[in-house]
């Protein structure tokens, strides 16, 4: 996880709004790099499959809550893709 926040912070990958992480900085991804977001979002889909048998909701929506979860819990400077009001689509931005 150390590995993933370093390169949240550069902005390198950022957090997707379906709560998984994604290479944003094409330029610098490596193999490593893409591994280390695959690995990522595999641990990410077991946990979000879990929790959405549990509680009897969707994947979508356990993805939904974790991505607001995880975009607040991220480190200034990461890349996070939110929900744009007026245009109702979702937009990158930086976390400020």
């Amino acid at each position: 996880r150390a590995d993933l926040v370093a390169w949240l912070q550069k902005g390198a990958v950022g957090e997707n709004s379906a709560g998984l992480v994604v290479v944003r900085a094409f330029d610098t991804a490596d193999a490593a790099l893409k591994e280390l977001v695959s690995a990522e979002n595999s641990d990410r889909m077991v946990i979000y499959q879990a929790v959405s048998q549990k509680n009897n909701a969707s994947i979508e929506e356990v993805q939904k809550l974790y991505a607001k979860r995880l975009q607040d819990d991220a480190p200034i400077g990461t890349p996070i893709e939110v929900l744009n009001q007026a245009s109702s689509t979702n937009e990158w931005t930086v976390k400020k």
